[in-house]
């Protein structure tokens, strides 16, 4: 390697001449002396067969999908191990790249920890216990099923306006199974930062639960946080909340570059050239805009 003795160094190391790269498999790749009892090591997997698994109450799903190309992969066997090694259930994946299996006896008789997957001769694996997705302060939680009654999605093109313009979006009706309700009516209400009532519009689903919504803001409208609720028979099934802000104009840099060489100094009567270049903070140049110049004698 190289390099002074007793010193950590850092090397890369090209593993194409010890890994043959057409050949998929799991392989162990160590570094030590060779007469050294001990060697670092690490685990190599050179597979095609990305694989994501999800785990529910008496559920888990695996979808399997290639690294090449994302297309999915079919009628590869998937088998799920405990932390016994003991084989707890197994498939083969659909058109879709998707296995699941829903056995609340089969999965409580242990504790799953590994998911494997076989396509031909490529190999793949997950460890459910090592290869988690950290979920520490995000929303996972998701929306409560409201049972009986109706629940509304609401949506806007963005979430960000200025006073003046018009906010557009759709709502869409789902009753406590998902299914589409019967057309109704509907009251959507605006309330600004202050939590007071500025507007109430109706509304009226179609016969697959949806309902276009327009509401223009006043060019008075207060900054901040604004609020659109969805009622059904006095009761609200949905929000939707967006920002109004003030528009903030484009920032500017500019430099003016006077010529260097000695030769184009200036004197009376002859024309002063100079170069104005200019850019938006966020990095775009400012094209195409008018310079207007202002010249002081000193």
């Amino acid at each position: 390697m190289g390099g002074a003795k007793n010193k950590r160094r850092a090397h890369a190391v090209d593993l194409d001449s010890f890994v043959d790269t057409k050949e998929p498999g799991l392989y162990r790749v160590s570094v030590g002396q060779p007469d050294a009892y001990e060697a670092a090591q690490r685990w190599l997997l050179l597979t095609d067969l990305g694989a994501v698994a999800k785990r529910g109450p008496g559920e888990i799903l695996v979808w399997v999908s290639s690294l090449k190309d994302l297309s999915p992969v079919a009628d590869a066997k998937v088998t799920l191990l405990s932390d016994q090694n003991q084989t707890m259930a197994s498939g083969r994946t659909d058109g879709s790249g998707v296995w699941r299996v829903y056995d609340p006896k089969a999965l409580a008789k242990g504790t799953p920890y590994m998911v494997t997957i076989e396509k031909g001769d490529d190999f793949s694996f997950l460890l459910l216990d090592q290869m988690g997705i950290d979920t520490t302060g995000l929303d996972v939680d998701g929306a409560e099923a409201v049972g009986e009654g109706y629940t509304a999605f609401l949506y806007g093109e963005r979430d960000l306006y200025r006073p003046g313009e018009k906010v557009e979006g759709l709502a869409i009706v789902r009753d406590g199974s998902l299914r589409i309700p019967p057309s109704m009516p509907a009251l959507l209400r605006h309330k600004d930062p202050q939590g007071r009532e500025v507007e109430v519009l109706r509304l009226t689903t179609d016969a697959k639960g949806l309902a276009q919504f327009h509401l223009d803001l006043p060019a008075f409208a207060l900054t901040g946080n604004h609020t659109l609720e969805m009622e059904v028979a006095e009761k609200t099934i949905g929000q939707y909340r967006f920002h109004v802000e003030e528009f903030v104009p484009d920032r500017i840099s500019v430099e003016i570059a006077l010529p260097k060489d000695p030769a184009d100094t200036v004197g009376p009567g002859q024309m002063l050239k100079y170069q104005v270049q200019s850019a938006y903070l966020f990095g775009a140049p400012a094209a195409n805009l008018q310079v207007e110049t202002r010249v002081r004698l000193v």
